[in-house]
C-alpha cells in the first residue's frame, strides 16, 4: 500500500464518508498535511492514530509493552471471536485475553506487523480471487510463515417482513 493516500484512499480505508473525514481534519484529530492545494494522509501515522485510539479506549498502556500473561488481538469485530474470548477469559483468568476490535481487518494486520498485537483478527475479501484474507496477510508478511486460522464462516443478510411487501431487493441508496 502506498505511504501517502488522498483523501478518498483514507475515507475508503477507515470505511467513512469524505466529509467525515475532513471534519476530522479541521477537528485535528486525524494527521494530514495540506499540499498543492490537495489533503494528503500519511499511512503510517493513520495506523498510529487507530492503534492509540484503540488502545486507550481499552486501557493498553501506550508504551509497546503487554503484559507478559495477556494476549492482545487487534482487528475487525466477530461476535464468534467475542464469545470465544469472553470463555477463554473465564476459563484462563490468570491469561487475559483482550480484544481491540472495530479497527478493521488492514488495521488489525498493520498492528500484528507492528507487534502491537498477538493476533490478528480480519475478514478480508480480494475481489480478484474471491478469497478471504490470504492475499492481504501475503502482501503484509511475505516473509514470514504465518498460522491463518478460519474461526467461523458466515452468511450476512437481511430479515423482511413475510412476502417482502416493500420489495426490497438492494441496499443500495437511490
Amino acid at each position: 500500500m502506498k505511504e501517502m493516500l488522498n483523501a478518498k484512499e483514507v475515507a475508503e480505508y477507515l470505511d467513512i464518508h469524505e466529509k467525515q473525514l475532513y471534519r476530522l481534519v479541521k477537528e485535528r484529530k486525524i494527521p494530514a498535511t495540506r499540499l498543492t492545494g490537495k489533503w494528503l494522509f500519511p499511512k503510517a501515522l493513520i495506523d498510529e492514530c487507530i492503534m492509540k485510539s484503540a488502545r486507550e479506549r481499552v486501557g493498553i498502556p501506550l508504551n509497546d509493552s503487554i503484559s507478559e500473561n495477556q494476549v492482545v488481538i487487534a482487528g475487525t469485530n466477530d461476535p464468534a471471536l467475542e464469545l470465544l474470548i469472553k470463555n477463554a477469559n473465564l476459563q484462563n483468568p490468570r491469561y487475559p485475553v483482550l480484544l481491540i476490535s472495530n479497527l478493521g481487518g488492514v488495521a488489525g494486520l498493520s498492528a500484528l506487523q507492528r507487534r502491537i498485537c498477538h493476533v490478528a483478527a480480519c475478514n478480508l475479501l480480494d475481489l480478484e480471487t474471491g478469497k478471504y484474507n490470504s492475499t492481504f496477510i501475503k502482501r503484509t508478511f511475505p516473509e514470514l510463515d504465518v498460522v491463518i486460522l478460519n474461526l467461523a464462516y458466515r452468511e450476512q443478510g437481511l430479515l423482511l417482513k413475510r412476502g417482502n411487501p416493500l420489495g426490497i431487493k438492494t441496499l443500495r441508496c437511490r
